[in-house]
């Protein structure tokens, strides 16, 4: 299966991959509330040169760009959440979680190792990948390291698919190729079993809205005009071309009208 590029062996047991566990329905209408219906805001940390935005206050250690918090209530009382529930822990104590976000990974996004430091040693953390098409040269992965900095596992961004590891597992989503001109986004889990870290999660976000309200966030739309690639997206320029040749230096020129 792609499922992987690879796992290592010693992480069998930390880290989970499902693909095909949500319906398209599901996943349609995820990225739709995600496109329009999300508060989006700008959060760049730069300590080298103290640079950050008012979002950043929120301790973002990835250092992704955009980010939309949702509201854990809410989407704990949906049936995709159910659907994720049960797939992580179908015979144990339910995991409930204490941070999701949607996500914007772009190409050239200064992203940074999220070394996470656990609320609880037994809280995991998972992303659900939306985007509708991915190819292999878009990169993009998701990489997981070890104690060592080496890569433990990788996993292509494919549309639906989950993947969940435990919170002391250090990661990194690898932005894009420079020829994928939208953007790779999803939505980032934080789950903990601890009641106590749930609650004070719920009052975090609570604290983020407040935030947000104060900075005239709560307009901003997904920073991406579609997921289709530039050369889709632009107008059909095929068309118009008239003539095409190769100077006398192997140079090709096309004349359009």
């Amino acid at each position: 299966s792609d499922a992987q590029i690879r796992i290592e062996k010693e992480y069998d047991d930390k880290i989970t991959s499902m693909d095909d566990l949500l319906p398209e329905s599901a996943l349609a209408g995820l990225a739709d509330f995600v496109a329009h219906y999300s508060t989006w805001a700008y959060q760049y940390d730069d300590p080298y040169h103290s640079r950050s935005t008012p979002a950043s206050q929120f301790h973002n250690a990835a250092n992704i760009q955009w980010l939309s918090h949702l509201d854990i209530t809410q989407f704990e009382q949906t049936q995709t959440w159910q659907s994720i529930r049960k797939a992580l822990r179908p015979n144990k104590d339910s995991y409930r979680p204490y941070s999701i976000s949607s996500f914007l990974v772009r190409r050239l996004d200064p992203n940074r190792v999220d070394s996470n430091e656990c609320e609880d040693k037994d809280d995991l953390i998972a992303v659900l990948f939306l985007m509708r098409k991915w190819l292999k040269n878009d990169y993009g992965e998701l990489l997981l390291s070890d104690p060592k900095g080496e890569v433990a596992a990788a996993f292509m961004p494919y549309r639906g698919r989950i993947v969940a590891w435990n919170c002391n597992i250090p990661f990194v989503f690898r932005p894009p190729g420079m020829a994928y001109k939208q953007g790779q986004y999803g939505i980032l889990f934080k789950l903990t079993r601890n009641e106590t870290v749930h609650a004070k999660g719920i009052e975090r976000y609570e604290n983020i809205e407040k935030s947000y309200a104060a900075h005239n966030f709560l307009e901003f739309p997904l920073p991406v005009s579609n997921e289709k690639r530039a050369e889709e997206a632009g107008p059909n320029v095929t068309r118009h071309l008239t003539r095409k040749f190769t100077d006398k230096w192997g140079h090709l020129v096309a004349v359009y009208d």
